[in-house]
């Protein structure tokens, strides 16, 4: 094909050339094309005028065919001919076949063709002119979306006997390549109402139903005549677009003539799009005096704001340069507004210098700009200047800028030039007479500015210029600390030979040398120990060095006369926070240095108490080596060995109690260790406590016994009454605890057993939780004649009925255990403090056989508590009445 096509292409001659002898002259390549629809393509009158198109031409043969059969059919797979076709068609070329895309010879002539010659000869050879492609475009919707010719469209239309139905329902007009007025109108000499709107409701000049004409107007802006046709149709010329743009913003980019002829028929000239912009505001992006001439000269607001609040003549500076001053001039001189401000505050001024537009500058100054307006940060031009253009610095000076004007946050525009490190403009306003001790809202003057560039040049231009070196800001921060904190050596050295204040405080009560501490650089360190900082002053240096562990500035620190053992506000010593961090060289060179290891803070802590809290038994080994004291109690009595068991740290306390740490000393409550371990619920280090000889009966001072704390702690996930199964957690503890000899019937002040606290503490589970034979608590409250326990459990819901694995419930232990005590020899009337006897007891309990023995065996039936209540009047049971009666 392609060889066909390159023949084709440059007008073989086909008078020499037997082309057609023995040649199917439909076949169609994979794209669907003929030798015709080739011949069309490549424009070759004379090969489409020879293509027998009929029966009469069928006969116009040359000599050569077998030639050009041979080059087409070297192409594979895209050739026209079989190797063994011999058969010419004897009915000619079908002039209407189409391609892959739909497309008729017609098709691509009018689409490729400049002039009419082709498409006329197709179209007497019976070429159909309304066959829709693929697309449904037909050859005159093809003609128009391209370079539309006048004579081939009035060929077209003339021909086509349903125009009508392809105009209405192909929207023929709507494609924006229709810019030929005479089109139009010879579609409307067929009787056509191009004005008329299809079954959408869409006329021709809208893209779809309630659309504006914009797309297809602006198309043929560049076509005066068109585009009155246009406007005669009587589209709404104000209408907006999705972006709220009317026809006189679109008609901006294309000749004045069209906008004229908008403003003729009565466009809105100061219409808004989206963005609140006129079409004044986009005459002026687009650059064209022309149409900003027109506008104002019809009434364009010349001072209209758009949504940043931003006017034309703010336009006309953003973002452009020198080559625009022209328009920016027109503007003023049509009286546009040069100090008037756009939502930030910003004027024309200030944009001409944030652009570094320096025409515009002059051109606004000269025009009486306001050469200090601020905008909404305070900000004036020579602060926007300064971060610039020098040139435009000394513009606004030389015209009255003030130099010392500050923003919101006041900040000078020295300040802003130190700042930006920008040497020659600090020069400049250091000359002009700036104030070089001004200072912003943080109290901080343009020297601070200069530290964190290390820029010691403005450094020195400032202190040459006068800057008072020592000025502290709010937090009483001088230019000093503030290079020492940030390890600027040459800053620190300039400052200090300029008189700079060596042992100045900051408001935490820090000098220089103490904020020197975050950046560690023994040089400067040197620096200001030699030129006399105080080491000893506040809350020291060596506090900060010991607490990064810096042991080289330590050294040089402790040589020139620190104060080792200098208490801080809290009452720590270096050595305190030394213990922080594990570091046992640092701990060694404090210890040998003479720092007293067993100074105690303001809560009554050495510094043994500080690694215990990160486990960290090197530097414990080494505290008690050089001679902690290990059993020195805090405020609170607690001691080290307290501390550990509370931190559940098992190692520790082992290793204190190795090396002599009292394991049953009390804290000011009266508890020992054990009671902390218990507390934390920790097994291991209970169990390290007991076997080194804690006491387990030991009474704190509300008479609570380690094993009152075991049940009392008030978790219930662990907590249950005392039988073997009972805890979840603590279980071990328990019986670690019981199996240790610890008196479960002690009773605390207030005579709660360790029992009453696991009950108080319980949730109904527990109790009625069941130990390996089935009893619950309250079985084994009876069975230790726990009374107060049993009432305890049974208001707290205990399961009275429950029987054990043999069947026993704890109405038959208590049956068993009343047996026992009356055999011997028990007081059955012995009463309790408020006065209850066993039988009220019984008769609260509604327990009938217990009545009934207790009767038998002499009980007083009329036995009355504190309060004269008898075991009858209390009676809740008529059974338990009718027995009390009888007897």
């Amino acid at each position: 094909m392609a060889i066909m096509r390159i023949l084709l292409q440059n007008e073989a001659d086909v008078d020499t050339c037997n082309v057609w002898k023995d040649t199917p002259l439909n076949k169609q390549n994979q794209d669907g094309n003929t030798p015709l629809h080739l011949a069309v393509e490549a424009g070759n009158q004379d090969i489409i005028k020879l293509l027998p198109l009929n029966k009469q031409n069928q006969d116009v043969l040359s000599q050569n065919s077998n030639l050009i059969k041979q080059l087409v059919n070297e192409e594979q797979p895209n050739h026209f001919f079989d190797d063994d076709s011999t058969t010419c068609y004897s009915e000619g070329v079908d002039i209407n076949i189409t391609d892959i895309n739909g497309r008729t010879p017609l098709h691509l002539a009018v689409n490729c063709c400049q002039d009419s010659e082709i498409p006329k000869f197709l179209i007497e050879k019976g070429a159909k002119v309304n066959i829709v492609d693929n697309h449904g475009l037909t050859p005159l919707h093809l003609l128009i979306n391209c370079s539309p010719s006048v004579e081939i469209a009035k060929l077209l239309i003339n021909k086509d006997e349903d125009i009508n139905s392809v105009v209405e329902n192909s929207r023929i007009y709507t494609s924006t390549g229709c810019t030929r007025r005479e089109i139009i109108q010879c579609i409307e000499g067929k009787g056509i109402d191009t004005n008329k709107p299809d079954d959408g409701g869409r006329r021709w000049y809208e893209t779809s139903p309630g659309e504006p004409f914009h797309d297809l107007f602006v198309a043929v802006c560049s076509k005066l005549g068109l585009a009155q046709l246009l406007l005669e149709k009587g589209p709404d010329i104000n209408a907006p677009d999705k972006d709220g743009c009317t026809p006189p913003h679109r008609s901006i980019i294309y000749s004045d003539h069209s906008t004229r002829l908008l403003i003729e028929k009565g466009a809105n000239v100061n219409a808004v799009d989206d963005e609140l912009g006129t079409p004044l505001h986009e005459a002026v992006r687009a650059e064209s005096s022309e149409h900003i001439m027109l506008l104002i000269e019809n009434g364009a607001d010349i001072n209209a704001f758009d949504n940043d609040g931003n006017t034309p003549l703010n336009e006309s500076i953003m973002d452009s340069d020198t080559s625009d001053i022209e328009i920016t001039k027109l503007l003023i001189e049509k009286g546009a507004n040069i100090n008037t401000a756009n939502k930030d505050g910003t004027t024309p001024l200030h944009n001409a210098v944030t652009f570094y537009n320096d025409e515009a500058c002059k051109l606004l100054i000269e025009n009486g700009a306001d050469i200090d307006a601020v905008d909404d940060d305070g900000y004036t031009p020579l602060h926007e200047a300064i971060q610039s253009d020098v040139e435009i610095t000394e513009l606004l000076i030389e015209n009255g800028a003030d130099i010392n004007k500050p923003d919101d946050n006041g900040i000078t525009p020295l300040h802003w030039a130190v700042c930006v490190k920008d040497f020659e403009i600090c020069n400049l306003l250091v000359e002009e007479g700036a104030d070089v001790n001004a200072t912003d809202n943080c109290g901080r003057t343009p020297l601070y500015e200069a530290i964190p560039h290390s820029d010691t040049e403005i450094t020195t231009l400032l202190i040459e210029g006068g800057a008072n070196i020592n000025t502290a800001d709010n937090n009483r921060i001088t230019p000093l600390h503030y290079a020492a904190s940030l390890g600027n050596r040459e800053t620190c050295k300039l400052l200090i030979e300029n008189g700079a204040n060596i042992n100045a405080c900051d408001n935490s009560g820090r000098t220089p040398l103490y904020e020197f501490t975050t950046c560690s650089d023994i040089e400067i360190t040197k620096l200001l120990i030699e030129n006399g900082a105080n080491i000893n002053n506040g809350r020291t240096p060596l506090y900060e060095f010991t607490t990064c562990s810096d042991i080289e500035i330590t050294k040089l620190l402790i040589e020139n006369g620190a104060n080792i053992n200098k208490l801080d506000n809290n009452g720590s010593t270096p050595l305190h926070c030394a213990v922080h961090v594990k570091n046992n060289e640092l701990h060694k060179l404090l210890i040998e240095n003479g720092a007293n290891i067993n100074t105690p803070d303001n809560y009554g802590r050495t510094p043994l108490y500080k690694p215990i809290d990160y486990s960290d038994t090197e530097v414990i080994k080494l505290l008690i080596a050089r001679g902690a004291d290990i059993n020195t109690a805090d405020h609170n009595g607690i001691t080290p060995l307290h501390y550990a068991a509370s931190l559940e740290n098992g190692e520790t306390c082992k290793f204190l109690i190795e090396n002599g740490a009292k394991i049953n000393a009390v804290d000011g409550c009266g508890r020992t260790p054990l009671y902390e371990s218990i507390n934390c619920s920790d097994i291991r280090v209970t169990k390290i406590l007991i076997e080194n000889g804690a006491d387990i009966n030991i009474v704190d001072n509300k008479g609570i016994t380690p094993l009152h704390c075991a049940f009392g702690v008030k978790n219930q996930e662990i907590i249950t009454p005392l039988h073997c199964a009972f805890g979840v957690k603590n279980q071990e503890i328990y019986k670690l605890l019981i199996e240790n000899g610890a008196d479960i019937n002690a009773s605390d002040e207030e005579g709660r057993t360790p029992l009453y606290q696991s009950i108080k503490y319980s949730n109904t589970g527990a109790i009625n939780a069941s130990d390996e034979e089935g009893r619950t608590p309250l079985y084994q409250s009876i069975k230790y004649s726990n009374t107060g326990a049993a009432r305890l459990l049974i208001e707290k819901g205990a399961n009275i009925n429950k029987a054990d694995n043999k069947g026993i419930t704890p109405l038959h232990e208590a049956v068993s255990l009343e047996d026992e005590e009356i055999e011997k020899g028990a007081n059955i009337n012995k009463a309790d403090n408020k006065g209850i006897t066993p039988l009220h007891e019984a008769v609260s309990l509604e327990d009938e056989e217990v009545c009934n023995l207790l009767i038998k065996n002499g009980a007083d039936i009329n036995a009355s508590d504190e309060i004269g209540r008898t075991p009858l009047s209390e009676s809740p049971n008529s059974e338990i009445t009718r027995l009390l009666m009888k007897s």
